[in-house]
């Protein structure tokens, strides 16, 4: 009787331990898709990221399974699931894609890592770019780089617990248009730090808004930039962010009160002072507008401008402004005394950098991804381009009828005749990245990150 009852015991006690584990394992269940047959890097990271979900699961009690089956897409599959995971790569099945819409649309979680994002025109899934926030992919960096990654939101529970910044392991980055933070439904909670800027050695990002997580409020879904190579998993902050994620997506995805923009965005080419009437003119990438201070940093009022503002320049002598609208293809000009928009000037796909040449009456402005440099005459507006051999022109400054422009490909600066658009190269160094002017001396500085020096040069003998 007494081994009887023994056994009875521990009968009861096997019993409740496995209630016991069945419930805490039943928190949520996730279900991760990867491919093996896609790029070397991305399939590396999946199953990194599949050692790491498995091993969470165990120690937060969740459920979890990963599978390469992408037909598993399906409604049968999914009833039960709280959360699907994209490692590396999205489906292409029409009947796998219509699956997962009915799955979100009925309330289900979605984490997605870096190329389970990626779109372009040939993707063919509109659905899908409306999910992800309207964006498109653009450009990515090359090779997969260490970054600095700031915190935007630490009041929402993914970003629990994070420092205000931290270097994120080597990744290949990826650059949307339009960035994701334009739309009103997006709320994004780490971006690219701007310092990192010029990123990558063959492919090269040189500017621009670039979110790392991001959560379209209209669905439970979160997208990370991250995810390529074998380097993930090696910072203890972003595994956390990791872990955040995927139990805030498993246990619902309940949203927190959007925070107040703060100033992340604000960059020195976004800014300038006019010295013949002491304003200040300063962009707001997210806004599409251009904010106008007094001489005594005093609110004026604020512009509209195209969207995605990213850089402005102004000539003291007619007093307009010129502000290049990376998301609009476009120049706004603003006039100084009313401090209105009265002209909107078409220049191309992605204007970057704007210089204003005084002596001339010139605007000249650089283009991303093209080696054409758009001259605007200051008088009537009219455009016209050079081809100008710089590569991305990352910035340039004005010396009398001339200007300079440099690339961060090209070891030569560029000088353009204002007077007759006649171009020449005069040596600079590697990788440059800065210029300026001293008119008292008559020289022009060139930084050059990658010989880690200055060029001097000579702008009457242009030694």
């Amino acid at each position: 009787m007494r081994v009887r009852g023994v056994l009875q015991f521990a009968i009861v006690v096997i019993q409740l331990s496995s209630l016991t584990a069945f419930g805490q394992q039943s928190r949520f269940k996730a279900l991760a898709f990867y491919s093996e047959t896609t790029e070397g890097d991305h399939v590396q990271f999946a199953h990194d990221a599949v050692k790491f979900l498995t091993d969470h699961a165990a120690t937060e009690h969740f459920a979890f399974d990963a599978t390469t089956r992408w037909e598993d897409l399906n409604d049968e599959r999914l009833k039960d699931c709280q959360l699907v995971i994209w490692l590396n790569e999205s489906p292409t099945d029409p009947g796998q894609r219509r699956a997962f819409e009915r799955y979100i649309e009925r309330g289900g979680a979605w984490l997605g890592f870096h190329a389970a994002g990626y779109n372009d025109k040939d993707t063919n899934w509109p659905w899908f770019v409306e999910f992800l926030g309207g964006s498109v992919f653009r450009a990515n960096s090359w090779p997969p780089l260490p970054a600095r990654v700031k915190i935007d939101d630490r009041m929402h529970p993914v970003t629990a617990g994070l420092p205000p910044d931290f270097e994120s392991p080597a990744n290949e980055w990826y650059q949307w248009t339009p960035s994701p933070r334009l739309n009103s439904d997006v709320r994004v909670l780490a971006t690219f730090d701007p310092s990192n800027y010029p990123i990558g050695f063959k492919d090269i990002l040189t500017s621009g808004d670039l979110p790392v997580v991001w959560t379209n409020t209209k669905y439970k879904m979160l997208y990370m930039n991250m995810g390529h190579g074998d380097k993930i998993f090696t910072s203890p902050t972003q595994n956390q962010l990791i872990d955040n994620a995927v139990n805030w997506l498993g246990t619902g995805a309940a949203q927190t009160e959007m925070p107040e923009a703060n100033g992340i965005r604000v960059s020195s080419n976004g800014i300038t002072l006019n010295p013949q009437t002491g304003k200040f003119y300063a962009v707001n990438t997210r806004q599409d507008t251009v904010t106008v201070l007094d001489a005594d940093g005093r609110f004026v009022t604020r512009v509209q401008v195209g969207r995605e503002p990213g850089s402005i320049a102004v000539n003291p002598d007619t007093n307009r402004v010129y502000v290049a609208n990376s998301g609009s293809d476009s120049v706004t000009v603003i006039d100084g005394t009313t401090d209105r928009a009265i002209a909107n000037v078409k220049v191309g796909a992605l204007p970057y950098t704007v210089a204003v040449n005084r002596t001339a009456n010139r605007v000249y402005v650089s283009r991303t991804f093209s080696d054409l440099t758009v001259i605007i005459d200051g008088k009537t507006n009219a455009v016209h381009s050079l081809k100008v051999g710089a590569g991305d022109a990352v910035a340039a400054v004005s010396v009398n009828y001339q200007m300079y422009l440099i690339g961060y490909e090209n070891p030569q600066a560029t000088l353009i005749e204002g007077a007759n658009d006649e171009i020449s190269k005069i040596e600079a160094g590697d990788h440059p990245w800065a210029i300026a002017f001293n008119p008292g001396t008559k020289k022009v500085y060139i930084v050059n990150s990658g010989s880690a020096n200055v060029a001097v040069i000579d702008t009457e003998s242009h030694a």
